[in-house]
């Protein structure tokens, strides 16, 4: 269990830009060993798995985990979305570097990664037939969870990046696509753990909100959407 101090929010000084407020988080998490992040990342996996809002869900897009960016690790639930019986279809990431862009790509089982952009895995271009990968941003398919990294939160849903920029163009592609087929918006979850929770973060008009936000030992309804 997180101490008080840890579960209510870290808070931040006045005035701290995202430059400060990304270095002192950083900091926390190499404080944290591996057992404490292995440990932790279990426990938010276990409670995101567990909600009725993932239950529900069919099509989920969904970062795939790198240990040294010292975040959740997210193979539990990748994992669960391959078992056949589950019926949910899952979209990753893949980042095109040249352009600041990513899209979403359908995987099926850990074979479908390869190391990509940053060291990070992500689909490979095709299906192992040959036919390319289904893009969830032009898709016929409404996502109905995009599950979300990032460096620190709030109780609000404000969610702070590493500073690319991926995420924020993602999701606004995401909800693009989502007004176009006049879709409702997906509900998006954050995956965090306690240190990277905040009372207040600095935020700039184009960052993008989270609806949830699910910890080792919280889940943070944000926006009231998911019940």
């Amino acid at each position: 269990m997180a101490s008080t101090a840890v579960a209510r929010g870290l808070r931040t000084m006045a005035g701290m830009d995202k430059s400060a407020v990304r270095k002192m988080v950083r900091e926390r998490l190499r404080a944290m060993s591996a057992e404490a992040l292995a440990g932790s990342s279990a426990m938010a996996c276990k409670n995101l798995l567990q909600s009725s809002s993932f239950a529900r869900s069919k099509t989920v897009g969904i970062y795939v985990f790198c240990e040294r960016l010292r975040e959740v690790d997210t193979w539990p639930v990748l994992e669960h979305c391959f078992r056949s019986e589950v019926e949910k279809h899952c979209f990753v990431p893949k980042i095109d570097p040249s352009r600041g862009t990513a899209a979403l790509l359908e995987i099926c089982a850990r074979r479908d990664l390869e190391e990509g952009a940053k060291g990070i895995l992500e689909p490979s271009d095709s299906m192992p037939s040959g036919a390319p990968r289904k893009n969830a941003l032009d898709s016929d398919t409404p996502l109905d969870i995009v599950v979300v990294p990032g460096l620190a939160f709030d109780r609000e849903g404000n969610r702070l990046g590493r500073g690319g920029g991926y995420y924020d163009r993602l999701l606004q592609g995401v909800f693009q696509r989502c007004a176009e087929k006049q879709w409702p918006r997906p509900l998006l979850i954050a995956l965090a753990f306690e240190e990277q929770i905040l009372d207040e973060i600095p935020m700039d008009a184009h960052d993008m909100p989270v609806d949830v936000v699910v910890t080792p030992s919280q889940w943070i309804d944000c926006q009231t959407r998911c019940r």
